[in-house]
């Protein structure tokens, strides 16, 4: 079974923006990795990512909250999971991913990251890697650690990529170097239409 990767970000960013073009490079990668993608299905990093996955035969989900009706669905999910609330969605893209990438983004963003990091810390999480792609979390995550000292040790639950590259070739080593199928070939065939399923 393809294994998923769920990409956290700020859905704020335009395509002009540096993120929106490291997410569509990592987006990429991730495809032509044969990995799958979860994003929480509206604009900025969001998009991006599944853009950058859209030439390759790999899933790309979208889970959206109905209680977000205000916000548009990106064009490049063609599966659509549909979930009421805000919580909801954050435990679905949770729980639908072998794997997580955190982009930095806003207080959504943050949310999401530290509610991966409490289940890994927590074990709940023990065999899904978590990495923060950016430069800006090394001192980010860093902080934590010198001013947080009873968190567990940060380097033992968070893997911080400088690049989509970096991320990529943790993901194969951590996912695929343990058995996972993946590898896919590039295509000019996408899905026709969108499948909906109930959260």
């Amino acid at each position: 079974m393809m294994p998923i990767v769920t990409v956290f970000g700020s859905g704020r960013l335009g395509e002009e923006e540096p993120l929106y073009r490291d997410a569509m490079r990592l987006g990429q990668l991730l495809g032509e990795a044969g990995l799958g993608i979860a994003t929480g299905g509206y604009g900025g990093i969001m998009e991006a990512v599944l853009r950058g996955a859209a030439p390759y035969p790999v899933r790309r989900i979208g889970v959206v909250a109905t209680a977000l009706s205000a916000r548009r669905v990106n064009p490049y999910v063609d599966e659509l999971l549909e979930v009421h609330g805000y919580l909801e969605r954050l435990q679905k893209l949770i729980d639908v991913g072998a794997a997580y990438v955190v982009f930095p983004g806003g207080t959504g963003t943050l949310l999401e990251l530290f509610a991966v990091w409490a289940l890994r810390e927590r074990q709940l999480l023990p065999d899904k890697p978590l990495i923060c792609l950016g430069a800006a979390w090394h001192k980010f995550v860093q902080d934590m650690s010198e001013s947080f000292p009873e968190i567990a040790p940060v380097g033992a639950l968070i893997h911080v990529s400088s690049t989509p590259e970096q991320a990529v070739d943790y993901l194969r080593q951590t996912l695929l170097g343990a058995g996972l199928t993946g590898g896919a070939s590039r295509t000019s065939e996408l899905p026709s239409k969108r499948q909906r399923r109930d959260g």
